[in-house]
Formats: C-alpha cells, structure tokens, sequence
C-alpha cells in the first residue's frame, strides 16, 4: 500500500491524504492492524470487517482496489477432502469442486469490485496461481491457487464492463530458504519463521475444525499454541 501512495505522491496524482480502507473477515487480527496504522501518518486508515466475496464499499468510491495473496481463499468448504486436507492431493470429484466454487466466488469478487469502482478506478490483484475420522477429517483447507487463465476471463470482465490492462506469472521468492542455505539462518530460525507462516496461514481453520469436534476454548487455545 505504501509503493502505491508514494507513486501517486511523486506523480502529483494526489489531492488530498488519501483515505484506505482495509478489508479482512471480523475474526482477523485487526489489533495488530491498527498498531500498524497509528505508526504511520502517510494515509487516512478505516477498517471494514466484512468477506470481500460481498459488496465492502458503497457504489462508484473506489479509485485503486489492492488485493494481495488473498482471494486464492474460497468463501467455503465446497466438500470435505477424504484423504488430505489439500485440493492439490484431492480426488478428481473432490479437486472439481474447490474448481467450480473458486470460479463461484471469483466472479463474486470481479462483480462486487466492479460496482464499488469510481469510472477509470484501477483494481491490482496479487493472486497465488498454479501451473497447469476423527478432527482432521473436519479440516480441510478452503484454499484454490487458480491458473491464469482462470483468472482472466474476458467475458465476465466485459460483462462487469472492466477492461483488463496487464496481466502476468511471477516467481514467488522466500528469502528463508536461501538463508537457510548459505548458513544465514540456523535451523531453529527457520522452523520458528516456517511455523509462525504456518499457523498465520492456517490457524483459522484449525480452530473451525476444532470447534466443530466440541473442543472447549481452553483445550482449542492450548492446541493452537501447540500447533
């Protein structure tokens, strides 16, 4: 976010200090969030608790739409995954399903995106893509990484009367491996930096699947400090 205000800064293309508003579920870590927000002065910071799979912003207020790494997220469980808690390892059937709702909530979000759009408003999506019984059974990952293709589809584009101006695949670095390589980092750096990425990642739903098996909050909270 701040790359893209200190474009707009050395541009002249801003006015007035911009206002941006953070988008995230209401169960996200917004106290972090708004630590973050009192150290920096560059821009006017709200917050909005509300899936962005729904209309976020009233009609026509939204200049630049930011997404990053984030809309690879299905707004539910299509099915239960019976013999991993990953699409990627799934069944045919199974692997279908997490297709078709991504492709579901995908149009969900262009559309939404599209109404809240000001005439000219841009829209940057960063997405994670791919080249073409007992508790865990209740824990599978509500995770789709689309192809590009599945990202670009015109017709809904035109249909939602955006006109796509870039789109492309990149390599995604993780600087830790490297580390961990060359000695930079020991071991025990790089399990605690893997297992903070991890629980960040996956932690919501562990607890989902946990609540579902009728684990008290204490148990719930003392298995997520374990996991």
């Amino acid at each position: 976010m701040n790359i893209i205000i200190q474009y707009l800064q050395q541009t002249n293309k801003l006015i007035t200090s911009p206002l941006v508003v953070h988008n995230d579920l209401p169960t996200s870590d917004w106290t972090t969030l708004f630590q973050l927000l009192a150290k920096d002065n560059s821009y006017q910071g709200m917050a909005n608790g509300r899936s962005f799979y729904q209309q976020c912003l009233p009609s026509n207020s939204l200049s630049i739409g930011f997404s990053c790494t984030s809309v690879n997220w299905l707004s539910k469980v299509p099915c239960t995954i019976a013999n991993h808690r990953f699409y990627i390892y799934a069944e045919e059937k199974e692997r279908e399903a997490f297709k078709h709702q991504s492709k579901l909530d995908f149009d969900a979000f262009i559309e939404n995106r599209s109404r809240e759009l000001v005439p000219g408003g841009i829209l940057i999506l960063n997405i994670s893509s791919a080249d073409h019984e007992g508790i865990l059974s209740d824990l599978t990952i509500p995770v789709y990484c689309r192809s590009l293709s599945e990202c670009v589809d015109h017709v809904w584009l035109d249909r939602c009367s955006l006109q796509l101006i870039k789109a492309e695949l990149g390599p995604v670095n993780l600087p830790f491996f490297e580390q961990l390589q060359k000695g930079q980092l020991t071991l025990d750096e790089f399990i605690k930096i893997m297992t903070k990425t991890i629980q960040c990642a996956f932690e919501g739903s562990v607890r989902q699947a946990l609540e579902m098996n009728g684990r008290s909050k204490e148990e719930i909270d003392q298995l997520l400090m374990e996991f």
